[in-house]
């Protein structure tokens, strides 16, 4: 391969490379390939789209009419349901949520006594910890709750060929016949683990367990590559929780852009 003077060339685009009267025929026709990779990302695209989240957990709408100012008519009402209101149950995941020094007297009660304590962000602060994300609905025909209870296995988009009818089980029972001949064999456990290249699916990964006695349930997971960086994304500033939960993602920030898309139980 021909030595560049601009590396970056790839990053931006493989297109501008054509222009170089040094490639081969050969080297043509593997920038060709690279280019479907879209600059390192993967060919897929993200599992879902969204401009911005929506939450099953209306927002207080007294919010806006508290008084701040002890000195202000109708501040204790206004103290009186925002302190009603942060003894609300919390989402079981509030507990794994970030809080610095000044927001953790809103847990214990001591916000109050601090000389520039805030009910607005005494409000905000417990509405992060009690919404529900609502997650964009895959389409019309089912909902989300349902494909994620597995009630449907339709696709959004119709696959572009007929898979075929469905076949009926049968027992292979491949480990009376490895007993049989006196094969008796042993796993002790481990994970593995199937990257997709830039230009291949993975389209099925199969395991089969020959005899399994007192184990616990195993589960086979599922992730992807996401290209989320080109994507406009409305969301308040440095409130990047409820796209990683719409997105499957560990956060928006430096992390790996990886999204999980779930995982099946190996019987």
């Amino acid at each position: 391969m021909a030595c560049w003077d601009d590396e970056d060339k790839f990053a931006h685009g493989a297109n501008s490379w054509a222009q170089d009267p040094r490639l081969t025929v050969h080297e043509l026709a593997m920038l060709k390939v690279m280019q479907g990779t879209h600059g390192g990302n993967g060919r897929v695209p993200p599992r879902i789209q969204t401009f911005g989240s929506t939450f099953e957990t209306e927002y207080p709408k007294w919010r806006s009419n508290l008084k701040s100012d002890p000195k202000d008519e109708g501040y204790n009402e206004s103290l009186a349901n925002v302190q009603e209101y942060l003894t609300l149950p919390e989402n079981p995941d509030a507990e794994h949520m970030r809080s610095n020094n000044y927001e953790n007297k809103y847990q214990d009660g001591t916000w109050v006594e601090s000389d520039n304590h805030s009910v607005w962000g005494a409000v905000d602060w417990k509405w992060k910890r009690i919404r529900k994300v609502a997650h964009p609905e895959p389409g019309v025909a089912y909902s989300f709750e349902e494909w994620k209870q597995g009630k449907t296995d339709g696709a959004v988009v119709p696959p572009r060929y007929s898979r075929g009818q469905k076949h009926n089980y049968y027992d292979v029972s491949l480990q009376d016949t490895f007993r049989e001949k006196g094969l008796q064999p042993s796993y002790d456990g481990g994970s593995w683990h199937i990257e997709g290249m830039f230009n291949e699916h993975i389209v099925g990964i199969a395991i089969y367990y020959y005899d399994v006695e007192n184990t616990t349930t195993s589960r086979i997971r599922f992730r992807q590559e996401a290209g989320l960086d080109r994507m406009h994304l409305e969301y308040d500033q440095d409130d990047h929780e409820p796209l990683s939960e719409i997105f499957g993602t560990a956060s928006l920030r430096d992390e790996a852009a990886v999204q999980e898309l779930g995982s099946v139980a190996t019987p």
